[in-house]
């Protein structure tokens, strides 16, 4: 799973060439437990953040630790955003690799504008098998 995830990010802007559908989900899973990852972990790092503010409701202080999980919530809301950007670059070459690995041009990619149906057809497309090159002839 790993490998896949490392191969997509590395050919980030290769769009020729072909996905296997094993790469393409192994892509797709990792990238949504790494997102998960990041989501919790900076959701739990704001939540310590304010549990660890003073109770007194007079003072205006920061505590340190406050101060602390404010900061690494931050950095890690920045590398979420960065993750997002780059993800968006990488999973939009791993689609058409993907759809080149099943011999259907790039444009597939807006089936997903028609609501859900788009969405699950689109999926359904996803999970059909690799056509090899010499049935094309």
């Amino acid at each position: 799973m790993i490998q896949s995830f490392l191969l997509a990010w590395k050919n980030a802007f290769v769009f020729t060439g072909r996905t296997s559908r094993k790469d393409f989900w192994f892509y797709q899973l990792a990238s949504i437990i790494l997102s998960i990852t990041l989501n919790i972990t900076q959701n739990l790092l704001t939540n310590l953040q304010y549990a660890s503010l003073p109770s007194d409701s007079l003072v205006n202080d920061f505590s340190l630790l406050s101060v602390i999980f404010a900061v690494f919530s931050q950095i890690i809301l920045i590398i979420s955003f960065f993750y997002l950007l780059g993800s968006l670059i990488v999973g939009l070459s791993i689609q058409v690799r993907r759809l080149n690995d099943m011999s259907k041009k790039w444009v597939w990619i807006f089936i997903q504008i028609i609501p859900i149906l788009g969405s699950i057809y689109y999926i359904y497309l996803m999970c059909q098998p690799s056509i090899s090159v010499n049935s094309q002839e």
